[in-house]
């Protein structure tokens, strides 16, 4: 595990520099340098590298998303949050439902003009997984690039809110599909039925608990800094509050996501602002400033290792069938969300919609949802095959193709 450790540090580092020499998002150069040390490192036992990490639903849900969540929503200005509501709550909830729907309905007939008859529940699963934005990716490659302060806050929010959104969808709709593929996600009881009232109910439960806890965790934890000054314990209770709302939500089966997104929020306008001298501001500044390095490093480092191009071949048209097909779905939503907003101050400018669109990156997160899935039937075994597939194909096709022509946009 040291090795590992060790190892990953230093191609992150020399990525860093790589990246700026040549003036490449750094995410889209980790995922490059993973997947060269995959090829590396040897197939199954052999670990010519000694890189024994490996991305589990474990290791990214309780370890590194906490922290990237946490220091993303910390910086978000909530102010300017508020003020463009409209545009990031319509993105992040209907727009990810719709999109998820819209997709499975564009892809079925369409695979089937390619010779492909996959069933609506491998598709409806494989679409709730890729639904929404990936927040590592898109806060990741933004801070990147200079961007319009308005933009940055729309598309960081929207990132923020619907992956929380996306990781309960994808919960229904295992519920749903799981006596027809034979695949389920662990601690998951299967067995409660699909009626639309439990539905409804699961996924409100899921949000409004998630979202009351990171408020509660959040403004307490902020009241609690504002009663000392000490910035070495400051710096280590923003720590429990990222982890602590995380947990607690998984706990009461609510959205860890969300309680960390919110209680992130609460800290960053509350505490931080209200509750702390600044030099603790800049302690817990650089504090999670250099965590959210170190997690974004072995994450997309991860990525790169998990993949393994030789598996594609058998699947390659239906991998970018399925991108266009979702880059299509994602400029129709972006597009009725602006006509939706009436009032012409908060409508979305019409040079950012491509850019809008083409920040749907989907990453780290829709590739560890694939990976939790496990196998009750024979033929779930095949199915989760071609779901891991789609998702790691399509999932390298964004971060490669959307991350690296992304400035090339944005320039225009």
């Amino acid at each position: 595990m040291t090795v590992s450790f060790v190892v990953i540090l230093i191609i992150a580092c020399v990525m860093a520099v790589l990246a700026k020499r040549l003036k490449l998002p750094y995410t889209v150069m980790l995922v490059a340098a993973g997947l060269v040390v995959s090829w590396l490192n040897g197939s199954g036992d052999a670990n010519k590298l000694g890189i024994a990490i490996h991305l589990t639903p474990e290791l990214l849900l309780q370890l590194f998303l906490p922290i990237l969540l946490f220091e993303a929503a910390f910086h978000v200005d909530l102010d300017e949050f508020l003020e463009n509501k409209r545009a990031i709550l319509f993105l992040a909830i209907p727009g990810v439902i719709v999109g998820m729907l819209l997709t499975t309905v564009i892809f079925l007939p369409a695979a089937q003009l390619f010779g492909s008859h996959l069933e609506w529940q491998v598709v409806l699963l494989i679409a709730s997984m890729l639904a929404a934005t990936d927040p590592i990716s898109v806060v990741a490659l933004f801070k990147e690039f200079t961007v319009s302060k308005r933009l940055g806050i729309i598309i960081e929010g929207e990132s923020l809110i619907n992956d929380g959104i996306a990781v309960v969808l994808f919960g229904v709709v295992v519920k749903i599909t799981f006596d027809a593929l034979g695949l389920k996600i662990p601690h998951l009881d299967p067995s409660g039925g699909v009626e639309p009232i439990r539905i409804f109910g699961h996924f409100m439960w899921e949000v409004s608990v998630g979202a009351a806890l990171g408020l509660a965790i959040g403004l307490g934890i902020s009241y609690i800094t504002s009663k000392f000054n000490d910035h070495l314990i400051e710096v280590a209770l923003t720590a429990v509050a990222a982890y602590g709302s995380n947990t607690a939500a998984m706990q009461l089966h609510a959205s860890g996501v969300i309680a960390v997104v919110i209680c992130g929020m609460m800290i960053g306008n509350v505490g931080a602002k209200h509750g702390m001298s600044p030099t603790t501001r800049e302690a817990v500044f650089s504090f999670w400033e250099f965590t959210a390095f170190l997690a974004n490093s072995f994450v997309f480092i991860l990525i790169g290792l998990e993949i393994d191009l030789r598996g594609f071949w058998g699947d390659a048209g239906l991998i970018l069938l399925f991108f266009f097909i979702m880059m299509i779905v994602r400029a129709l939503v972006v597009s009725s969300v602006s006509a939706l907003i009436r009032r012409e101050d908060l409508r979305l400018k019409k040079p950012w919609l491509p850019v809008i669109t083409w920040s749907g990156v989907r990453g780290s997160l829709s590739m560890v949802l694939a990976m939790m899935l496990v196998t009750t039937t024979e033929a779930g075994a095949a199915h989760r095959d071609t779901i891991l597939n789609v998702v790691y194909g399509v999932v390298l096709i964004s971060i490669l193709a959307q991350g690296t022509t992304m400035a090339w946009l944005m320039k225009r």
